[in-house]
């Protein structure tokens, strides 16, 4: 029989806390009360659900408690006979059956031994299919069950405000390469049933994320998407299905949730760009593993760091600008060591053996180290000329707001994407470039792909060209039409040399929270409509194009390093020093989500606490199936459809890129 259990508990805004709460409450104690022997449990988990653990507790969270030891469901692992297992995974095929194998189903992986645990208690991230259902109630290893939960929890909490689903399903047999989000959303070799199939999936793992904050969203989708549609279809199917069990679950239905749900064919670029902020600068330019490890030389020797939410000067530093953060890392060295000082000789040598202390100083050593080989890779790479030429690319303008044409553009572009490449960084750099230049100018694409110096970037653009909003204008022409006006620049950009193009979402974002997006474009999937409360913080976003009160002679760096993203103004009561909420701060009365199918980008996961900060009565929540590097958006692009070249598209097309109307050449 199937058991669903929602605890009730203290609201926060904060995911993590929120993931954390239901881990602990639900899960782990929820077990501790059926096994009323008090016996120690181990935790057993498959790689999805550790992620999902991995994003919001820390290990001594779930040690504290009855688990005293966590193993990977996929690995060999010694029997313990005498205790009880805790699973958690995802309800796919090859999870449970692996999990039977442990009770002597299947193929024998422990030949002493006919089952590893004394008895299971069952965990799944969202529904069980029906089909895998009735294979655990047939199958002998049912005796052990006892206790069986959906916990509807099926999302990694990335930071306080962002989320990814970061998930493929495993049901569909896809070679492995092709096995990512973008593939089964856009690739023309997948059939409609796959993609709806896949679609579903999606609105399925979406409804967790609605079940954990506790409120029933209205949904917007685009138009224009047939995805983004279906996963708003699925998303609210799952939620009435729920909300039709109230007395099992507490899901607030007050109607002051939007969930805006947008596909990554809304913007191409932002992808694309590089963005000037510490956290995304680390991803993008230095090694930075999947798991979030990174590592640094500190004394001729290679350390290792983990860059997540559990290192508080990582949380600090990844949102500011790396024009500014030098200052900010100097200030916090000498805090510490004047915390040291501060105390007399001797305890000020005994303050330095402490753990905290150690610890601390071992952080900003880590620190240091990380941005000084930032530093270093921009300055021999030249990413600073880069970035600008990126941003001209993408705004037709330069850094001084005047316009510039396509043939001075081309000047700038061509020593850049034409030039000897070194190393596979290099490859990435020049492919970016010539990628953005075809996407802002698609009848100078011929030109510039045969001045690239990356091999089949063809291929590139036209597997890009799968997502591209439409083959007859540009993309600044289609936002001119789109928009009826030209929002390409960020308004009120503090930092205009290096990050001034406007990203789509935030775009979309500050329209809803304006009540101001189009409902033909932008439709409610159900009856209803929010209206979000204005206020004078709200209002320091405009859409209207200004240009920067500076001359020439003004040094665009230190005008770009002078101030943050985040300022402290107008900080809500329940805020921090720059406005957004505290850790465990209750929810704020309205609630906006965005979810981009195809994933989003670091820059764009920023927005969350930037609008968070600017609408003080607003928690803004973005997410989507994936969080994107730069270089790994182009190896999905890359593996979307691998046997079709740029000339193969261009004939499938009509060869419309040529055949646009209209296009001045002189502006881009």
């Amino acid at each position: 029989k199937r058991r669903k259990t929602y605890k009730k508990m203290s609201r926060s805004s904060n995911l993590r806390t929120l993931v954390r709460q239901r881990l602990l409450d639900e899960m782990i104690k929820g077990t501790e009360q059926k096994n009323k022997n008090e016996e120690w449990n181990v935790l057993v988990v498959d790689d999805d659900a550790l992620k999902i653990i991995g994003s919001a507790c820390k290990l001594t969270d779930l040690l504290s408690t009855k688990v005293t030891l966590i193993e990977s469901l996929s690995l060999l692992r010694q029997p313990f006979p005498q205790m009880s297992a805790i699973y958690f995974m995802t309800p796919t095929e090859k999870s449970i059956k692996r999990m039977m194998q442990d009770f002597g189903e299947g193929e024998k992986l422990y030949q002493k031994r006919r089952k590893v645990y004394k008895e299971a208690y069952l965990y799944f991230t969202s529904k069980v299919p029906n089909k895998l259902m009735n294979m655990m109630a047939q199958s002998p290893m049912a005796q052990y069950v006892k206790g069986f939960v959906e916990l509807n929890l099926a999302f990694q909490a990335l930071e306080r405000f962002t989320f990814s689903l970061d998930w493929t399903p495993a049901g569909i047999d896809l070679k492995q390469y092709e096995a990512n989000d973008m593939y089964y959303l856009y690739s023309p070799n997948v059939d409609e049933e796959t993609r709806m199939d896949y679609c579903n999936m999606i609105g399925e793992r979406l409804a967790t994320f609605f079940t954990t904050l506790g409120h029933m969203p209205l949904i917007r989708y685009h138009s224009k998407s047939t995805n983004a549609k279906q996963v708003a279809s699925q998303t609210e199917s799952v939620l009435d299905s729920l909300r039709n069990k109230a007395s099992q679950m507490e899901l607030n239905d007050n109607g002051q949730t939007v969930c805006l749900i947008l596909s990554r064919d809304s913007d191409l670029l932002a992808p694309l760009l590089h963005d000037i902020h510490y956290g995304a600068q680390l991803y993008d330019l230095l090694d930075i593993r999947p798991d979030n490890v990174g590592t640094y030389e500190y004394k001729s020797k290679v350390h290792q760091i983990v860059l997540n939410e559990n290192d508080p000067l990582y949380v600090k530093y990844r949102h500011e600008s790396v024009y500014s953060l030098s200052e900010m890392i100097k200030k916090d060295d000498s805090d510490i060591k004047e915390d040291a000082k501060s105390c007399d000789q001797n305890t000020g040598r005994s303050l330095h053996k402490l753990p905290e202390m150690r610890k601390k100083k071992d952080m900003i050593l880590a620190h240091k180290a990380l941005f000084n080989s930032l530093h270093r890779w921009r300055e021999q790479n030249n990413i600073n000329q880069i970035i600008e030429l990126e941003q001209n690319i993408v705004t037709g303008v330069d850094s001084y707001n005047e316009s510039l044409k396509a043939s001075q553009i081309n000047r700038l572009l061509s020593p850049q994407i034409s030039r000897t490449l070194d190393d596979d960084m290099d490859k990435f750099i020049v492919k970016r470039l010539s990628l953005l230049a075809c996407l802002m100018n698609p009848p100078n694409s011929d030109t510039i792909l045969r001045q690239s110096s990356v091999e089949n970037v063809d291929k590139s653009y036209a597997n890009l060209s799968h997502l591209y909003p439409t083959q007859k204008s540009t993309i600044k022409n289609w936002f001119k039409k789109t928009f009826g006006r030209d929002p390409v620049i960020l308004p009120n950009a503090s930092q205009f040399k290096f990050d001034r193009y406007y990203l789509r979402i935030r775009f979309y974002a500050d329209q809803l929270l304006r009540n101001s997006l189009s409902e033909s474009k932008f439709p409610y999937s159900s009856k209803g409509s929010v209206s979000f409360p204005q206020s004078d913080s709200a209002s320091t976003t405009t859409t209207k194009k200004k240009k920067p009160k500076f001359s020439k002679k003004r040094s665009m760096r230190s005008s770009s390093s002078s101030s943050s993203a985040l300022s402290s103004n107008d900080a809500a009561p329940d805020s921090d020093e720059h406005g957004i909420p505290t850790t465990d701060s209750p929810q704020r009365p309205y609630r906006l989500v965005v979810f981009v199918l195809g994933g989003i980008t670091h820059s764009e996961a920023r927005l969350a606490t930037i609008l968070s900060q600017q609408h003080r009565n607003v928690d803004v929540y973005i997410g989507g199936t994936d969080r994107l590097t730069p270089n790994s958006f182009i190896r999905k692009v890359d593996r979307i459809n691998r046997a079709e070249t740029y000339e193969q598209k261009r004939r499938y097309s009509g060869d419309m890129l040529d055949q646009e109307q209209g296009f001045d050449d002189d502006d881009i």
